[in-house]
């Protein structure tokens, strides 16, 4: 097999970037990151960044691509609508799975998820509706909420038709005497 020995996947870094630029500081809930990669790393130390992402709460969803047997090659669309394979230095570019990689990554921030798609398909809407929105259904029905309702209006009112009728009251005692 002609495989490119160096590719340019540093999955590490991009973790750091997403961190260090995607999230505002001052929220604290819902901190995602879906990686979708065949897990592939050079020299980035995902595993490591995942860490430094979940020791700020951040969660990451790793899916995984690819053949974690053998490996395969990278199809891509070309100008003409044709489908090839991807090249670099004039060799085909093989991509294999390294699920061992993505599983720890997940495993190192708090309620981390990986999912192995291999060479299927994945619907990553239903990926959001049942990893990322559940979630935030779930706290908000956790949450119990005590909401008071304001009636001092109707004893404020009694008071003032009280106070006004004493005053009637009081003014036909006087003028009787």
């Amino acid at each position: 097999m002609n495989a490119v020995s160096r590719g340019g996947t540093k999955i590490g870094d991009a973790l750091r970037k997403a961190m260090d630029e995607g999230f505002d500081t001052q929220e604290k809930k819902y901190k995602d990151i879906i990686l979708i990669t065949d897990g592939e790393d050079h020299d980035s130390f995902p595993v490591e960044a995942a860490q430094e992402a979940g020791e700020k709460g951040i969660r990451i969803i790793a899916i995984g691509i690819g053949d974690e047997g053998q490996g395969r090659r990278i199809p891509i669309t070309d100008q003409q609508g044709n489908r090839v394979f991807m090249t670099y230095n004039g060799q085909e570019v093989w991509s294999r799975l390294d699920a061992n990689t993505l599983r720890k990554m997940a495993n190192a921030t708090p309620g981390g998820k990986y999912l192995n798609v291999a060479t299927g398909a994945i619907d990553l809407g239903d990926v959001y509706l049942k990893l990322v929105a559940s979630e935030e259904k779930r706290e908000l029905e956790a949450k119990t909420m005590t909401l008071y309702e304001e009636k001092f209006q109707i004893f404020l009112g009694v008071a003032l038709v009280l106070l006004a009728a004493e005053m009637v009251v009081g003014e036909r005692r006087r003028s009787a005497r």
